[in-house]
């Protein structure tokens, strides 16, 4: 294994995305797809242990929470199994009105063996940039300045001349 070689080197680890990787045929469970995706969310926090290293990995939703006000873990599409062996789990979260105005809301769904639980994040989405950033920060807001998207300004430019 690539990850024996680089003990120390390596700190973090990004899997992109969860939901699409597989267990070998000769060791995938009777529970199915939902079985197995449980088995590798443990087996991906057996890593961070192992290596003393962040594992981080993405993961949908399931359909319904397009029209939802806030996510819950019970919404994480495919398995709850992998929300279980999860130590910690965030959301990103944009409505239409939202996407619009350049932003979302970030939630804390888990934290194991912590608070935090329900706590949702005003955030600023530029997609064009790749920047996500908490929408009340002092810089954040200046860049929002800079590029004519404060809640004002887009305001303006919706009414026009």
């Amino acid at each position: 294994m690539i990850l024996r070689f680089l003990r120390g080197q390596l700190d973090l680890l990004v899997l992109d995305y969860l939901d699409l990787m597989t267990v070998a045929k000769g060791q995938r469970g009777k529970g199915g797809a939902y079985e197995d995706l449980g088995r590798l969310t443990h087996e991906a926090r057996d890593l961070c242990r192992t290596f003393d290293l962040t594992v981080i990995t993405a993961s949908q939703a399931v359909r319904r929470p397009q029209s939802a006000e806030r996510l819950t873990m019970r919404d994480m599409g495919d398995s709850y199994k992998k929300v279980q062996g999860a130590d910690g789990l965030l959301s990103l979260q944009q409505s239409a009105e939202e996407e619009e105005a350049f932003q979302g809301r970030l939630g804390v769904l888990k934290v194991r063996d912590s608070g935090g639980r329900g706590t949702e994040i005003g955030v600023y989405i530029n997609r064009e940039l790749a920047v996500i950033a908490e929408l009340e920060h002092p810089n954040t807001h200046e860049l929002m300045l800079r590029l004519g998207h404060l809640p004002e300004q887009l305001a303006a430019k919706k009414a026009g001349p």
